[in-house]
């Protein structure tokens, strides 16, 4: 095996020579400021797109009114004497124990299943002053079920009387309930039949 000589090689001895690393640098300094340049220029255009500017056009918006949202409260009592939902709750103790006639539509309607003798719930509706069928209920305790014309939406006149709880204590509201004595003692009233 030979030896390997420590003496250099001569530089026609070592083959192609490169550049220096430092004669490239003008070169990479050149070939950066063409592309700058080339970015600049390019970004000067004004921009163009596919959809044309639209122009403003004078014209008035057309808008449904807006709702109200503080619609005002029913009265305490109708010309006619029937006191609303909302009255009657805010008449407190005057009138507690008195036969009275409520208007109201009926916000659901609870009767008994003709296959139970005993029923388990009793039978019940509430009524509210608003058509929407929202807000403050009234309980209506009593013959329900003796009335099948009633409809959940239906507005009524029912007459009874405003008491805390039912005699047989199936029915309690601390606010007041309308309990009903006999079988027909509401009457469909109004356009929200």
């Amino acid at each position: 095996m030979g030896r390997r000589s420590i003496v250099p090689k001569q530089p026609s001895e070592r083959g192609p020579q490169r550049p220096a690393a430092h004669a490239m640098r003008p070169l990479r300094t050149l070939a950066l400021l063409v592309a700058l340049l080339g970015v600049s220029v390019s970004g000067c255009k004004k921009p163009t797109s596919k959809h044309p500017v639209r122009k403003r056009t004078e014209g008035t918006a057309h808008l449904p009114t807006p709702p109200n949202l503080n619609p005002a409260p029913p009265p305490n009592t109708y010309s006619d004497g029937a006191w609303s939902v909302t009255g009657l709750f805010n008449s407190g103790d005057e009138i507690l124990g008195q036969v009275v006639t409520v208007r109201g539509h009926i916000a659901n309607i609870h009767r008994c299943p003709k296959d139970e003798t005993a029923c388990t719930r009793p039978p019940h509706m509430q009524l509210t002053d608003v058509t929407s069928l929202q807000g403050r209920r009234l309980l209506v305790g009593g013959p329900i079920e003796q009335n099948p014309q009633w409809t959940t939406g239906q507005r009524v006149d029912i007459r009874g009387t405003f008491v805390r709880s039912s005699a047989d204590g199936r029915y309690l509201a601390p606010r007041g309930l309308l309990m009903l004595a006999t079988t027909e003692q509401a009457q469909p009233t109004g356009p929200g039949r």
